[in-house]
Order: structure tokens, then C-alpha cells, then sequence
């Protein structure tokens, strides 16, 4: 595995087991899960990530400006440099994705502080996300599964998901408009 995407596999998967961990227990989906259901409905790649499949890692610094120390006591604000892992992705499964298609990018960021502490943020191009709540988001996910026997999803439970969860469109309006 190249340097680049074994960062970006710790990356990712640190980023995946915060955002449902941190979240009150009657929200929170088991990971595996999604993984499970990514692969059910987009197909495996191997090597890749389920999501944001199509992406690049950087290393740099960042360096706490005066300003955001007047504002801030963080550590990140020190004014000294502080090692970054970022990541560019396309959103999506496909680590073949198109870069000039209308859809989500990405930008994930992890400042390693000192003294071990380390921040994890990431960011999406879009203004809405695809789903309100981890739930929903596998359910969007479930009824976007293929059909074994036709390799489509089944219009009839895309339909019935979407009447139901109307917000899930928002993100496809959005890069269609």
C-alpha cells in the first residue's frame, strides 16, 4: 500500500469511528454496517474507501495566525506549526469517478497537536448533505441497493424511501441545478 493511501485509510477510518461514536447512543449506527451496506449498493473496490473512493492525501503546516489567537485559546492558535494530514476527494464510491462531474468534493483535515491531541474536521462543497441523521443515511443507502437479478435499484423502494425521507433529494437537486 503507497504511503499516500495508507494515510488516507487511517484518516478515513478515524474520521468514521468519531463522527458515530460521538453521537447519543439512540443515534448512533454500528460502522460496519455502513461498510457492509456501501459495498452492497456500490460494489467492492478494493483498496479504496467506500466513500470519497477517489482522492489525494498532503501533508503541510498550519500555523495559528495572531488573529485567530485573539479569538482563541486553542493550541492550534499556538502560533507555532502544527503537522497536517489532508485529503481532496470526489464524493462517491468509484475510485474512477469523473473529475469534472457535478457532485460533493470533499476536504478532510487532521491537525496533530501537541501534546497528542489531535483535531479532525471535514468539509463538503455541497450546502446540504445527502441524509439529516446516520439512520437515515443507511436507509438511503438500503434502497438504493440493486436488485440481484435486475443490477438496478428497485424504483418502487427508491420512491417509497424518498416520499418518506423527502430531504434526502436535497443534495441531488442541488449538483443538478
Amino acid at each position: 500500500m503507497s504511503p499516500i493511501r495508507a494515510v488516507s485509510v487511517a484518516a478515513s477510518a478515524l474520521a468514521g469511528a468519531t463522527l458515530f461514536t460521538s453521537l447519543p447512543a439512540a443515534a448512533q449506527v454500528d460502522p460496519n454496517r455502513f461498510l457492509d451496506q456501501f459495498e452492497a449498493t456500490f460494489g467492492k473496490f478494493e483498496g479504496f474507501r467506500r466513500s470519497g473512493a477517489k482522492g489525494i492525501c498532503a501533508t503541510g503546516e498550519f500555523t495559528g495566525s495572531a488573529e485567530g489567537r485573539a479569538l482563541s485559546t486553542a493550541s492550534a492558535f499556538s502560533g507555532k506549526p502544527v503537522p497536517v494530514i489532508v485529503r481532496f476527494s470526489v464524493g462517491g464510491a468509484s475510485p474512477k469517478a469523473a473529475d469534472n462531474a457535478r457532485s460533493q468534493r470533499n476536504m478532510a483535515l487532521q491537525f496533530n497537536l501537541p501534546g497528542g491531541e489531535t483535531w479532525q474536521m471535514g468539509n463538503i462543497s455541497a450546502p446540504v448533505f445527502g441524509a439529516a441523521t446516520p439512520e437515515q443515511f443507511l436507509g438511503r443507502l438500503q434502497s438504493l441497493q440493486p436488485d440481484p437479478a435486475t443490477k438496478m435499484p428497485d424504483p418502487a423502494k427508491v420512491k417509497t424511501f424518498a416520499e418518506a425521507n423527502p430531504e434526502v433529494l436535497l443534495q441531488g437537486r442541488y449538483f443538478a441545478s
